[in-house]
């Protein structure tokens, strides 16, 4: 598994949904309980932030964003807020 973080600055719903429906369209997993932040995992290992980004930019011409490769900690963050949010990381963020 291969993890990335995707942190866009005043996207629109119409542009949060396009983002959101090509990564389910596409087999990505992903975290989204925040406006314009995503976890996203995948498993391709070969794919790169840059060439990640390049699919990302048809949706968000003009904005700020950036994606960034991480690789997760296991039970190595915490939260606050809807329980039902965690549930994805509880499952999915484990050392890779």
């Amino acid at each position: 598994m291969k993890f990335f973080v995707l942190a866009v600055q005043g996207a629109s719903e119409a542009q949060r949904n396009a983002i959101t429906q090509y990564l389910r369209d596409n087999g990505y997993g992903f975290w989204h309980w925040l406006a314009d932040f995503w976890i996203v995992q995948t498993t391709t290992p070969d794919l790169q932030a840059p060439a990640f980004r390049d699919v990302i930019k048809q949706f968000l011409p003009g904005l700020v964003f950036n994606v960034f490769a991480i690789r997760p900690i296991n039970n190595d963050w915490a939260g606050f807020g809807d329980h039902r949010s965690v549930e994805w990381l509880k499952e999915n963020w484990k050392d890779s």
